[in-house]
């Protein structure tokens, strides 16, 4: 197994590979996750294309609590041609997360906030980031509540931000800041 790239409170963030695939495909065909994350179940190869043969700058990880494998989080600093689609200005620096629980038996119990909150504050301390954000669409209350349990607080309406199932869809683009 690779080297974590983290690890706090029973979570471990275990670099996504190859042996990962199965598990990824199965969590992105689950309703629950595909609703909020992409909007249609995906094949082995468009998860392989998206975060394993990609070069962009991005750490692409499973969780895992206490062992146990529950769900994929990337996280990566905002590079120039990326902070236009967040509204950063080129001189303004930003953090970005994505992820699902792949587990929905898990949904609902603190989970996601306990790992949103502790991935942003080693994004802190371990890679002096001073902004951190996240972009859930309007719809999603449930992840919008974890968040802002985690400390981040709504900054932006993002109108027509991503196409999910051929419509387009609003995101709030939230931000945690260390200290707030």
């Amino acid at each position: 197994m690779p080297d974590a790239v983290m690890s706090f409170g029973g979570f471990t963030l275990i670099p996504m590979t190859e042996a990962d695939l199965p598990r990824v495909v199965e969590w992105r065909s689950r309703p629950e996750v595909h609703e909020w994350y992409g909007g249609r179940p995906v094949t082995a190869e468009e998860i392989r294309a998206k975060h394993l043969d990609n070069t962009d700058p991005v750490t692409r990880s499973i969780v895992h609590l206490d062992g146990e494998p529950i769900g994929f989080l990337q996280f990566y600093e905002y590079i120039d041609e990326w902070k236009p689609a967040i509204g950063l200005r080129p001189d303004e620096e930003a953090w970005g997360l994505d992820l699902y629980l792949g587990e929905p038996h898990l949904h609902g119990q603190g989970i996601g906030t306990r790992l949103v909150r502790g991935v942003a504050e080693r994004l802190a301390s371990e890679h002096g980031a001073t902004r951190v954000t996240i972009d859930p669409h309007v719809g999603n209350t449930a992840a919008i509540r974890c968040y802002e349990k985690a400390g981040f607080r709504k900054v932006r309406l993002m109108p027509s931000y991503e196409r999910v199932r051929g419509e387009w869809k609003d995101a709030w683009l939230m931000e945690w800041r260390p200290g707030e």
